[in-house]
């Protein structure tokens, strides 16, 4: 990531599209991203619980996750994702990108 922006917000856990590799489609790293993944291309590690999305291991999911989106490129697969950047240093008042 630039050392001129910082990942800003949390994430929604309604889309649960980080967590599809349908999301992704094309990239060349898509086997190394994904440990494994069911029929419909969701990560094994994903269920859907009252409409919102859950990892079966989010205390010890793989570094790439806890990072995930590394870079505001990723925004443009997923613009559902409650997740933005902001220069260094800035302060929001918001925690919800606008």
């Amino acid at each position: 990531m630039s050392e001129s922006i910082q990942r800003a917000g949390f994430c929604n856990r309604f889309c649960g599209r980080c967590c599809s590799a349908k999301s992704f489609e094309g990239h060349p790293g898509i086997a190394a991203i994904f440990p494994g993944l069911k029929e419909n291309g969701d990560c094994i590690n994903l269920e859907w619980r009252d409409g919102k999305a859950e990892c079966l291991i989010y205390e010890t999911r793989p570094d790439l996750c806890q990072i995930f989106p590394q870079h505001p490129a990723i925004l443009d697969m997923i613009p559902e994702c409650s997740y933005y950047f902001i220069p260094v240093g800035e302060v929001t008042g918001s925690l919800w990108r606008t």
